[in-house]
């Protein structure tokens, strides 16, 4: 990606770039940044890769008053702890496919996820009532998986499909989100969380937050997070969703971000920004700067948030 790009192995942190990926954190106006990013190339390596290699990006956004503690910690152990848990399943994964694969990266990434979470149970002063979202993507040569948690979010870019006439379309960029946000408002988390006996309910007219019984506060926008050792037993939960897909020719990166990007842009518009970056290591960068113009635009500035943002280049 240019003289920029950091060496194999090496991982970035908040800012920087790799071969195939950059990465880029705004800090918000709310006081300490909570939102974290991290990018690395050819840290995990599988006899799948070819020489496409390896690139694995991620942001986390924490919440609460130790959700930087949180959102860095997961950032950080995510990479280390991904690797060995690659390692140790690799004669597993290149025995299967389809579903049996994707069932097999899920027991990774499930692991990966529940040893961080329970590593920060160790320190409940600081993660009772403080957590972070994550979502990661990992390509493997022509495999993508990406898995998250919670409302930072992850957008597929290919190119649109040929018309029936053959003629092309003028490489028109489609954004296809790759990812659900896990809000307490989803209906099928909402279901969950109050089946757990959490409390989902709407927050002075604005959003639906999850509240433990009994208590107006503190109340958690997102279903599914790091932290949050006090809802853990009323519904929440750091199980990631997953998504398995094969790199085609039409795929032309994947961008991920914190909320404080999809809050005020939409899938189409930050792909539109990506697609049009040049050079392609500004590409997260540029997100970041649109993003800070439509909180000036379209809400309080001086309550912006955090904003990071990652893309995966194919």
């Amino acid at each position: 990606m240019g003289s920029g790009s950091s060496k194999d192995g090496v991982i970035n942190k908040d800012v920087g770039s790799t071969k195939n990926s950059v990465i880029f954190v705004q800090p918000g106006l709310k006081g300490v940044c909570q939102d974290s990013a991290l990018a690395t190339e050819n840290l995990i390596l599988t006899a799948s890769c070819g020489d496409a290699g390896s690139t694995l990006v991620g942001v986390f956004d924490g919440h609460g008053l130790s959700g930087h503690y949180v959102s860095k910690t997961a950032r950080d152990q995510v990479p280390e702890r991904l690797k060995a848990a690659v390692e140790s399943t690799q004669h597993e994964l290149a025995h299967v496919e389809g579903a049996a694969a994707r069932e097999v990266w899920m027991r990774v990434f499930s692991g990966v996820f529940s040893d961080i979470d329970e590593e920060l149970r160790k320190d409940l002063f600081h993660n009772r009532d403080s957590g972070s979202t994550a979502v990661v993507a990992l390509r493997l040569g022509s495999e993508l998986i990406v898995a998250h948690i919670g409302d930072s979010r992850c957008v597929l870019a290919r190119t649109a499909r040929a018309p029936p006439n053959g003629k092309s379309d003028g490489g028109t960029i489609e954004a296809l989100q790759l990812t659900t946000d896990h809000k307490a408002s989803n209906p099928a988390e909402k279901v969950r969380v109050q089946e757990a006996g959490g409390k989902v309910l709407n927050y002075m007219n604005t959003i639906d937050r999850i509240f433990l019984p009994g208590k107006s506060e503190p109340g958690l926008a997102v279903a599914r997070a790091f932290g949050d050792f006090e809802l853990k037993s009323h519904g929440l939960i750091c199980r990631p969703d997953l998504t398995v897909r094969s790199v085609d020719p039409r795929d032309q990166f994947v961008v991920m971000g914190s909320d404080g990007v999809w809050d005020v842009l939409t899938n189409a518009e930050v792909v539109e920004i990506v697609a049009n970056a040049w050079p392609r290591s500004k590409a997260a960068k540029q997100v970041a700067q649109k993003a800070v113009a439509k909180w000036a635009e379209e809400k309080h500035a001086n309550s912006r948030d955090d904003i990071s943002v990652a893309v995966l280049f194919f």
